[in-house]
């Protein structure tokens, strides 16, 4: 695809040759062009059209019209190397102009195809710009820790892309080389805002993370964005949260910190003391963890609506929180 954007004038020159045996099958050739991407598709120019230099020989302002293609306009004879133009300012302010040649034969013919041909060298766009690379405008890039310690997310934000084909995320750690972790679709051509975003899980505490992003074009021209980085740390203290939903039915889920390895307990009782169910029992590693429960005991019976108490023991730390389930 090329860009048309600026004002001023364009034109799309290329070197074709032909032949066309009349004794064989009736084929012509003709060019289109788009501005949406290949959705929809228009016929360039006519035959004895001023705009153009050795173009169609075949249509309804020629001696003869082609039999086969829409119109009858087409290339149909005998060319070698024969250089071939057509001004295509009409099509400025575009921002993704797409050609393409298109090649019809006559239905029943079973031989000569070995002496028809069409080709085509040197196909080129001259005019104001025909650079497709990335006027990619990125207006917000950041990284911080998600919430509950999931991991990283990285948001970015543009105000208009132009052939903006992907995403290509890159992560250093510790300063490390960058490596890339993933690829996200762009947007192709817009000029409105849009918002992307991603989580980064594959991290552990204690590490320093770096991110850049490249953007890259349809025609495979790369643009880099500056580098932001992030510390990655444990949580600083032993926390027990508060239960979310609260009240709830049937479910619930409960988070904690821990800023150390620990040995862990996580229990449930009733309003009168009796123990309930026991929701995490081992050692784990330093984190935020959320655990859910499903308002049942430790049998697989659900328990009746009212107010429970959770208790969270990890080494010398203890906490205790109420919720009230409604059914």
């Amino acid at each position: 695809n090329f860009n048309f954007t600026a004002a001023g004038s364009y034109s799309v020159h290329f070197r074709k040759s032909m032949e066309a045996s009349g004794s064989n099958a009736p084929f012509g050739v003709y060019m289109e062009y788009s501005t949406d991407n290949g959705a929809t598709w228009s016929r360039l120019g006519t035959d004895n059209d001023p705009n153009g230099t050795n173009w169609y020989d075949r249509g309804p302002s020629s001696a003869v019209s082609h039999s086969v293609t829409p119109g009858g306009y087409a290339w149909s004879g005998n060319y070698d190397n024969e250089a071939t133009s057509y001004d295509c300012s009409f099509l400025a302010g575009n921002s993704s102009v797409a050609f393409r040649f298109v090649f019809m034969m006559a239905r029943g013919y079973t031989d000569g195809y070995n002496q028809d041909g069409f080709m085509v060298e040197d196909f080129e766009i001259q005019g104001q710009t025909n650079d497709v690379s990335l006027p990619v405008e990125l207006s917000a890039f950041k990284a911080e820790p998600a919430a509950g310690g999931k991991g990283i997310q990285l948001k970015w934000r543009t105000e208009s892309e132009l052939e903006n084909a992907l995403w290509k995320i890159e992560r250093s750690v510790d300063d490390g080389d960058f490596e890339l972790i993933e690829t996200i679709r762009g947007q192709g051509t817009v000029n409105s805002g849009t918002d992307y975003s991603y989580l980064d899980q594959n991290v552990s505490y204690g590490h320093r993370y770096s991110y850049r992003l490249s953007d890259v074009a349809y025609n495979g021209a790369v643009n880099l964005s500056s580098v932001i980085s992030v510390d990655f740390l444990a949580p600083a203290e032993f926390r027990l949260a508060q239960n979310y939903p609260n009240p709830f039915n049937p479910s619930t889920k409960i988070e904690y910190d821990l800023p150390e390895n620990s040995s862990v307990r996580l229990d449930i009782y009733d309003a009168s003391g009796r123990h309930v169910r026991q929701l995490v029992k081992g050692e784990q590693a330093a984190g935020t963890y959320t655990v859910s429960w499903d308002g049942r005991n430790a049998l697989g019976q659900t328990v009746a609506s009212g107010m429970y108490i959770y208790r969270l023991t990890a080494g010398k730390y203890n906490s205790i929180k109420k919720m009230i389930l409604m059914r």
